[in-house]
């Protein structure tokens, strides 16, 4: 990888690829010692995939959340030095070698978070700091929302469903319980991937990230931000994203994830993706590669109509357009701003939990 210092060598793993006794990578003990391993042999950077929590087909390119962590890759362990779990425990989360069970981990893996989060000191300070910043709010309260009605949030009350200030208030106060559950592991995941990330950069090794590049359709994101995407009154993708006929599909691709509004960016600044990578780039580096391809992929894709064509049999249309050039120029002039400010060592985030 070419890099402001020359070139340099880099190695791609993503942190659920890391060998672990539960299931799955995690930012425990094998972490570091990759961490270890890639500082003897001299590898500077260390790529990962999106840490974002995994959605439908445990993909986290589908995510609850583009601004969420995954709660998979809290490291039980620690959470059994910090008294939050028994050894019993541990012994009960362990899975046999081999590839990740997402099923089982599904339904295992959130029993044994919410049994540390029963031992937690919840009115703790720096908890409720980052309860206060805000950091998780439309994760916390969308995951609550999620566990008490479930569905997809087309079919929750109208109240709750275009986040009725009210209906909000009423969701935190009468499940209170629950919504600080979902903030207390963003603020775990932050606390042990912050450890991590800084004991890699005092290694001299930097972390380079990726991010998904569109939100999916059932995620806190549209919830949050129905305005900022092409939405029918009932908050339903007009149209969704998709790749037009390339060398691996002679009929394209239907992602399904709705497109940006992106004359409503535009008017707002770009504010909601300033937000947005602003909170990865004090964690990870975006490579510029990453940056150019999602980029370059950004596009007003396939209509609903057209979907329902391909699904009658019919071909996908030959062509998609690019956003305007003009707003996609300074989408970028947004991205290379953040990326100048963070730190070549990817510093902390003042929200983030020390």
């Amino acid at each position: 990888m070419i890099t402001e210092k020359g070139r340099e060598a880099g190695v791609l793993c993503h942190i659920s690829s890391l060998p672990g006794k539960y299931g799955i990578g995690s930012f425990g003990k094998e972490a570091y010692r990759f961490a270890k391993l890639l500082k003897k042999c001299g590898v500077k950077i260390w790529q990962v995939l999106p840490l974002v929590q995994t959605g439908y087909g445990d993909s986290p390119y589908s995510s609850v959340s583009c601004s969420s962590g995954n709660p998979y890759f809290i490291d039980l362990e620690q959470l059994a030095q910090d008294g939050l779990l028994t050894k019993e425990e541990l012994l009960a989360a362990q899975h046999e070698p081999g590839a990740v069970s997402y099923g089982s981990l599904y339904n295992e893996r959130f029993v044994t978070l919410r049994k540390a989060f029963a031992r937690f000191n919840f009115d703790s300070a720096k908890f409720r700091a980052f309860v206060k910043s805000g950091v998780a709010e439309d994760y916390a309260l969308f995951m609550t929302a999620k566990r008490v009605y479930g569905e997809n949030f087309l079919y929750w009350d109208d109240s709750l469903k275009y986040r009725d200030p009210d209906a909000l208030e009423k969701l935190r106060t009468d499940f209170h319980e629950e919504y600080l559950y979902w903030n207390f592991l963003q603020y775990t995941f932050r606390k042990q991937w912050n450890a991590l990330k800084s004991y890699c950069n005092s290694l001299g090794i930097r972390i380079v990230g990726d991010i998904p590049l569109y939100v999916a359709a059932d995620s806190a994101d549209v919830w949050a931000h129905p305005e900022l995407f092409k939405l029918d009154r009932e908050l339903r993708p007009t149209k969704v994203a998709g790749v037009p006929p390339d060398y691996f599909s002679e009929t394209g691709q239907l992602w399904g994830n709705p497109i940006y509004d992106w004359e409503a960016h535009e008017k707002e600044n770009y504010a909601w993706w300033t937000k947005r990578l602003g909170a990865h780039l004090p964690h990870t580096i975006l490579s510029e590669s990453i940056i150019s391809a999602g980029s370059t992929a950004i596009m007003r894709s396939l209509p609903l109509q057209r979907r329902r064509s391909r699904a009658n049999g019919k071909r996908a249309p030959e062509k998609s357009s690019l956003p305007i050039s003009k707003q996609k120029d300074a989408l970028l002039r947004k991205i290379s701003e953040l990326s100048m400010r963070a730190s070549p060592l990817c510093g902390t985030s003042s929200a983030s939990p020390e």
